[in-house]
């Protein structure tokens, strides 16, 4: 075959040319989805792995299409720091009793912070697209830049303003604020 025996990945640089071309690739996008109370009355087993979900008892839902219209600029930034992880999903949708699913929830992002490093979410590639919030300080592979407030627990916060509030109460008092404190007020 010359095709395959000049070029071992002239699928991939069919793909490229096209979209550098202006002739995107697009595809119709579909779902099938079950309800958990469902899962019991067939005569097949859902969660099967194996099997194939027959279209007339679950009928494919279209959710829209997906089309490639750019291609990557950085291979190692765009590609090579993707982390998947199904165990990020967004509210509303939840997990089936999948025995693969179920084992690649808690694995993927095991697998994500050994090959990434802890910061993994921070990475561009994988870092939410809009403003967002978390627990995430310092660390290796740290993206974020954090001043406006510290990572521990508000309890000493609300000591301390508890002490602000009521000058006349010392530590001398209540020595016990004075262990949880870590400097003097």
């Amino acid at each position: 075959m010359r095709v395959g025996g000049s070029n071992h990945s002239h699928a991939t640089q069919d793909l490229h040319d096209s979209i550098a071309a202006g002739n995107y690739p697009e595809w119709k996008l579909y779902i099938q989805t079950l309800d958990p109370e469902q899962e019991d009355k067939f005569d097949f087993d859902p969660l099967d792995v194996t099997k194939i979900w027959p279209e007339d008892v679950l009928p494919l839902q279209p959710v829209g299409r997906m089309v490639l219209n750019k291609n990557i600029d950085n291979f190692f930034a765009e590609n090579e720091q993707l982390a998947f992880c199904p165990a990020i999903i967004v509210p509303g949708v939840y997990y089936s009793d999948d025995k693969l699913l179920q084992t690649r929830i808690f694995s993927y992002a095991d697998s994500q912070r050994h090959r990434l490093g802890p910061n993994y979410l921070q990475i561009p590639a994988n870092a939410p697209k809009c403003a967002h919030h978390n627990n995430h300080h310092e660390g290796f592979m740290n993206f974020m830049h954090r001043d406006e407030e510290v990572n521990y627990s508000t309890v000493i916060f609300k000591l301390i303003l508890f002490l602000l509030a009521f000058p006349s109460i010392t530590i001398d008092r209540y020595w016990f604020i004075g262990q949880l404190l870590p400097f003097k007020v």
